[in-house]
């Protein structure tokens, strides 16, 4: 993958995972201390971005650092483990909006379901 292509798969994966958290540029562009034409020259590709950037972006979006990376070869996941990954997932954006009593009534219901 040569440069190019790799600033647009990148743009690309951070558009989608944008409109994907129903985030507009203009948001998102804030809440990372960008303007919104630097980030949508990111997302249309026209422009890199410092790897500090991209962990705020990824953090904003709620997701993996890597999960900006859509050329990551990944084994295919099971269906038990594709279920699996979205209730982690559901369960990360609501620890993600979660206040601190809130978190401890969620680790308390949950410490009984750990796995032995």
């Amino acid at each position: 993958m040569n440069d190019l292509d790799f600033k647009r798969s990148f743009g690309a994966r951070v558009k989608a995972l944008r409109d994907k958290r129903g985030l507009t540029q203009e948001e998102l562009a804030g809440e990372i201390g960008l303007s919104p034409h630097q980030l949508s020259a990111i997302e249309r590709g026209i422009s890199a971005t410092k790897l500090v950037t991209a962990r705020k972006i990824a953090d904003q979006l709620r997701v993996d650092f890597i999960d900006l990376f859509d050329w990551v070869p990944r084994r295919k996941l099971s269906a038990d483990e594709q279920k699996r990954e979205a209730a982690i997932a559901k369960f990360r954006d609501l620890l993600n909006s979660a206040s601190s009593p809130t978190f401890d009534d969620i680790a308390e219901i949950i410490s009984p379901l750990r796995r032995r």
